[in-house]
């Protein structure tokens, strides 16, 4: 059966395919913004769950796994190079940016892709050095003395979060050259401090008033 109007099908293929697409974008791009905030959110809760329940073991039974102590350590590893992805991603490490305000946001975007440039050499670098480590465990079997599973398991915490951190680097600089090409200011992250969200306020408010200032001028 074809539809008059469009020459098409009307058995539902289309609006299948469609409405499956529909499903699995947001999912998408949801994984994109938020992937290693999910597995922060998983390695965290077993963070608080395996001290807490050692803590109780410890003080209350007056006993204490070995694997409890390790396994959390590792995890807190694990933990500490995905937030340094996810920052990346969202600019909110700490850094020195009183020389931004003395340029121009032209040349606050370039500086930027400096720092991204040099952020990405140093993933580069330690990806060089920490990959062969891996494999060198894998070859030879290297285990823990605690919970005999292989080192490389827990090594390839650093590849692994210094990849991330390089994908994340690179969509950071695709954002920051299309927003200098387009004359916008390059995203700088959400404020962290309320001095800075103030400031932030600020600014966008004397920029709406500049607006509506121009605009009654043209009138």
């Amino acid at each position: 059966m074809v539809d008059v109007d469009t020459g098409g099908p009307t058995d539902g293929t289309d609006s299948d395919t469609t409405g499956g697409r529909g499903r699995i974008y947001p999912l998408l791009q949801s994984l994109d913004q938020n992937a290693e905030r999910y597995l922060i959110y998983v390695l965290y809760t077993y963070l608080v769950f395996i001290i807490l329940a050692e803590v109780v073991r410890r003080f209350v039974l007056d006993f204490s796994s070995l694997w409890g102590t390790r396994t959390a350590i590792f995890a807190y590893i694990y933990l500490t190079y995905l937030g340094m992805s996810w920052a990346v991603y969202k600019r909110a490490h700490i850094r020195l940016d009183a020389v931004f305000d003395l340029v121009s946001e032209r040349t606050e975007g370039y500086l930027y892709l400096f720092g991204n440039a040099m952020m990405l050499l140093f993933a580069l670098l330690t990806l060089n050095y920490s990959i062969p480590l891996v494999f060198t465990s894998l070859e030879f079997g290297a285990t823990t003395q605690a919970l005999r599973v292989n080192r490389a398991f827990f090594q390839a915490a650093i590849p692994l979060g210094f990849a991330l951190l390089s994908v994340r680097v690179l969509q950071r600089s695709y954002y920051d050259v299309k927003d200098i090409r387009n004359d916008n200011p390059v995203y700088k992250g959400d404020a962290i401090f309320l001095e800075e969200e103030n400031d932030q306020m600020e600014g966008q408010t004397t920029t709406e008033s500049e607006k509506r200032a121009t605009t009654e001028g043209d009138h």
